[in-house]
């Protein structure tokens, strides 16, 4: 499968799209996993930007279950790590730390990312993506040594979180 970036498993670079003249940027690609890998991708941002949201999606943009899975994440669910850097992890299996953008059973799929500001940066502070297709067993190996741990317990909090927003999103008016 090819994404817009030229392959699968690869990241475009950020563009405006849609109504970006509110200062809105995207970027997206597509995922396709292989058993016991992750696709990482490491965002910068010289300039924070208002609003940073990535989300999941089959080919139909249709976003996997938000409510008892973690498919998607907002700047305030995923701040930097210390180097300055967003690592988003789409995997099938947990890897037991922050960033996880879990593919719901998944192998196949797309990611887009939204980023909003206040003011569009100049050309020079414009927010960057990688992508790199890693084996489980090699995460270690490109991930930080100091990123934020999660166990199985607060994974489970943070979805409880997630279940009780979403109750409060989508209730009976």
């Amino acid at each position: 499968m090819v994404s817009a970036g030229g392959v699968a498993n690869g990241v475009t670079g950020f563009s405006a799209g849609g109504v970006a003249g509110a200062g809105q940027l995207y970027a997206a690609g597509i995922y396709d996993l292989p058993e016991d890998t992750a696709l990482v991708i490491k965002t910068t941002s010289p300039v924070e930007a208002h609003y940073i949201g990535f989300q999941l999606s089959n080919i139909w943009f249709e976003g996997p279950d938000q409510q008892n899975y973690v498919s998607s994440l907002t700047a305030g669910q995923l701040p930097p790590a210390k180097d300055g850097v967003r690592y988003y992890i789409i995997a099938k299996d947990g890897p037991g730390v922050r960033g996880w953008v879990d593919t719901t059973g998944y192998n196949f799929g797309s990611f887009t990312m939204r980023f909003s500001f206040k003011d569009v940066p100049q050309a020079d502070a414009m927010p960057t993506a990688e992508a790199q297709l890693v084996p489980y067993s090699e995460l270690s190996k490109v991930l930080p040594d100091n990123l934020e741990k999660v166990s199985p317990q607060q994974r489970q909090q943070e979805i409880a979180v997630r279940q009780k927003a979403i109750k409060l999103r989508w209730r009976n008016y």
